[in-house]
């Protein structure tokens, strides 16, 4: 990861949300800005990640209607995008995007490459971990304490370290949260969120401690 502070190549913008078809591997699907159409097609999934200029986008009118239960599907609509420093997973399959895929290749990382770990440590060693629940918030949020309530909407980042369903935030910016902000009288969780979410977060807290991550 030589290019991890002072980078001359333009870093390509990045996507993520979480992977929901695949939650037992906990990974994030990352979607890559296509220069030629604007659009942002599935490129690859990841299992860890750095990006550096991190801001959060919420579709606003979809999170509204699974929210309210109209929606029972959960189609993607909350992102954290940035510039993609490095990252480890795998390709999305379809023979499609060469081109992006040869970028984000560049960008790759082995799990144990030194300096990829040391930035995933650094950026979980500054405890600062986001969330967001479509169920519970209209807005991105730092985690609270021991599983309480938000306190503060999450705006942005310098740099923000991946790993599984884990998001570590380094100098966010953030702003207080607003009664308005939370969602009031929420859908109860579908079966296929009461089955498939805490696989995730098991994997996700398995891969946490083999890398050693707080």
């Amino acid at each position: 990861m030589a290019q991890d502070d002072n980078y001359e190549r333009r870093l390509l913008r990045v996507r993520i949300h979480l992977n929901l078809a695949r939650a037992a591997e906990a990974e994030n699907t990352i979607k890559v800005k296509n220069p030629k159409t604007g659009r942002w097609p599935t490129i690859a999934y990841g299992r860890a990640l750095i990006l550096n200029d991190v801001r959060p986008i919420v579709h606003e009118t979809t999170r509204a209607r699974i929210a309210s239960g109209q929606q029972i599907r959960k189609t993607p609509h909350a992102f954290l995008e940035g510039d993609l420093v490095a990252w480890n997973g795998r390709l999305r399959a379809a023979n499609d995007y060469d081109d992006l895929k040869s970028e984000i290749m560049k960008q790759h990382q082995e799990l144990e490459d030194d300096s990829f770990r040391r930035a995933l440590v650094q950026a979980f060693s500054a405890q600062t971990l986001i969330g967001f629940n479509p169920k519970m918030a209209k807005l991105f949020y730092v985690l609270g304490d021991r599983g309480r309530k938000p306190k503060f909407a999450f705006q942005g980042a310098g740099r923000l370290g991946v790993c599984g369903w884990s998001y570590a935030a380094i100098k966010p910016e953030t702003i207080g949260l607003k009664r308005t902000d939370f969602v009031r009288l929420p859908p109860p969780s579908s079966a296929v969120e009461k089955r498939e979410i805490p696989k995730g977060i098991q994997r996700t807290i398995q891969r946490k401690e083999k890398l050693g991550l707080s």
